[in-house]
């Protein structure tokens, strides 16, 4: 802000003690510290005021947005119905029976308790793929268990 020198600031002093005195000096310095440090505090203040209302503004822009994609997503789901998947309910063998026998062999089979319970999973691994599997997390286990001290008791 101001660029003064060592020199400059022993000019300045000498100035100002011929000026104002030695007696009145020291008071008038405190009196200028105090006015820089209100001056610093309501700076640091107004800088505090300003971030915290850039951030409501930017807390308020997310939260447009999202109200936003609420909207778009509940006038999206109106005409499509609920993303919510069906219950697995288990049928009749009356109501099996009919979806089988409508003849068309690529109808979807409805989800019954038993078939989820039934059903094996799918890895997408082969049983050598499974088998190497296997002995890595072995190895792994063995390698992460804890050791004994030899000094322990």
């Amino acid at each position: 802000m101001f660029d003064f020198g060592s020199g400059e600031l022993v000019v300045f002093g000498v100035v100002a003690l011929v000026a104002i005195g030695p007696k009145e000096l020291p008071g008038l310095l405190r009196t200028v510290g105090q006015a820089v440090s209100r001056i610093r505090r309501m700076a640091g203040d107004f800088q505090n005021q300003f971030n915290e209302a850039m951030r409501e503004a930017d807390m308020a822009d997310a939260q447009k947005m999202i109200s936003d994609i609420k909207s778009d997503f509940s006038t999206t789901m109106t005409g499509s119905g609920s993303m919510s998947p069906p219950i697995a309910t288990e049928a009749t063998a009356e109501e099996q029976n009919k979806s089988v026998g409508e003849g068309d062999a690529h109808a979807e089979q409805p989800l019954t308790l038993e078939a989820v319970a039934e059903a094996e999973p799918v890895t997408g691994l082969s049983p050598q793929d499974t088998a190497s599997e296997a002995q890595a997390d072995d190895a792994f286990q063995d390698a992460t268990a804890p050791k004994p001290q030899a000094g322990a008791a």
